[in-house]
């Protein structure tokens, strides 16, 4: 189960770098999540617009990266992403700690 607080930075982080649309396709009533890489680059190949991604996987990309630098695929590692890395610092840093 996932919990309430990772949709709710799933559906900020989305909101905050426009990086997936969801689109139908009129006459055939086909919908899906859609990359759109106008404001940020994606993290790694796997949420990018070659693949069928979408706000949770760009997500667990995106903090996966931000743990593990070393994640990002080379050709990757010279874009931009600093509104993602801004906002996961963010969520971090709102995290309980524990005693």
């Amino acid at each position: 189960m996932v919990c309430r607080k990772e949709q709710a930075a799933k559906r900020e982080m989305n909101s905050l770098t426009k990086s997936h649309k969801y689109v139908c396709k009129p006459k055939i009533y086909i919908c899906s999540w859609v990359y759109d890489a106008t404001i940020e680059r994606a993290p790694t190949i796997y949420t990018g617009p070659d693949q069928r991604s979408n706000p949770r996987e760009d997500w667990s990309e995106s903090v996966t990266v931000y743990v593990y630098p070393e994640y990002k695929e080379e050709e990757r590692k010279s874009s931009s992403d600093e509104l993602s890395k801004s906002f996961i610092r963010g969520v971090i840093m709102d995290l309980p700690v524990s005693p």
